[in-house]
This record gives structure tokens, sequence and C-alpha cells, in this order.
């Protein structure tokens, strides 16, 4: 009997792994267990993948005394930020200060609905690496802004290159047809193979 060399079974161990590996690579991916769902689509469904994450059903009462619009929302955003983001203070704020209607001693908003709001407000935030959707707002309205200036400013630098050099503004050239000066190239390209 011979014993096999550390060079053998280091070998037969390779080849070993190498084998596994390649059965990864081609063999078919396991069937799943669970059926496939059908996708969500525009064509399947009108309402907005927004307005299908409800709240739980013992919270959806509450929005048939008061909507919650965008005021609510830029007042929670106000409460949630200055009370450092803290969804439980803001929420015990929003319900005193907001949600209490003196009329009535009937709240506007339960705290739970205004917990659950706050909450998607925090997971929102946190989503975008803490920045508010106010914010996000003023931002992208900046960059438009500042893309709309841009703008402007080329066409102008443009416009006063083409006056400097004499060149006609294409704006008021309307009756030139850019079809006939081709046409006439065409013309004189023809007659000169002719």
């Amino acid at each position: 009997m011979t014993i096999p060399s550390q060079q053998t079974v280091l070998l037969d161990e390779t080849l070993q792994t190498v084998n596994i590996n390649r059965q990864r690579l081609h063999s078919q991916k396991p069937s799943q267990s669970q059926p496939e769902q059908s996708s969500l689509s525009r064509q399947n469904s009108e309402i907005s993948l927004y307005d299908q994450k409800l709240p739980p059903s013992s919270l959806i009462n509450d929005s048939d005394n008061a909507p919650w619009t965008r005021k609510q929302w830029e007042a929670l955003e106000l409460w949630y930020d200055k009370l450092d983001r803290d969804c439980q203070r803001a929420t015990n704020a929003f319900y005193k200060y907001e949600s209490t209607n003196y009329e009535s001693d009937n709240p506007l908003w339960s705290k739970e609905y205004i917990l659950w709001r706050c909450q998607c407000l925090d997971t929102n935030t946190k989503y975008h690496c803490g920045v508010l959707p106010s914010e996000r707002k003023r931002r992208k309205d900046l960059r438009r802004r500042l893309k709309k200036q841009d703008l402007l400013k080329r066409q102008n630098n443009s416009h006063s290159q083409q006056q400097s050099q004499g060149q006609p503004n294409p704006s008021t050239n309307k009756g030139t047809n850019s079809f006939s000066s081709s046409s006439s190239y065409n013309d004189r390209h023809i007659t000169s193979e002719i």
C-alpha cells in the first residue's frame, strides 16, 4: 500500500472544489416554492403604489373626519424637525396643537393615525439620507432655477456672438428655406456629373 502524498491530496481537494463550483455555475436555479405574484403596473391597476399603502383599517376612519393635506404634512414636518426628529414627541405635539379642535372635544386625527404618518415621514427622511421633503423640494427648485438661468445666459451669449460676427439671427430668418438651398446643391452636383 502506498500512502498518498500531500501534493496528491491537495490536488484532489482542489479538483473537487473546482467541480463543485462548475456545478453551481451550470446547474439550474432551484424551483421557487411560492407561486409567482403578478407584477403591479399601470395597466393592471389604476391606483398608484403610494395610494395602495394604506394604514391599518382601524386608522382609516380618521381620514373621514378631516382630509390629510399638504398643509398637515408641512405642519407635521415642522414639529418633527423642531423636536429632534423624534416620532413620539412630534406626534404628541402635532396632536396637541394641530389635531385638537377648540369647537368640539373630538380631535381631527387620533394619535395612532398621526404616529403612522410621522413614521412615514421618518422613513422617507431616512431613505433620503436625512433630508426632509421640504428641503428636497427647495433644492430641486433651486437646481431648476439655476439651470434655466444658465440656459438663458448661453442663449444670450450665442445671440451676441452671432450679432458681433455679422451673422443673421436664425430666428429672424423665417423666409429662407433649407430645402431650396439643398436642392440647388443637388442640381449643381448632378450637372457636374453629366
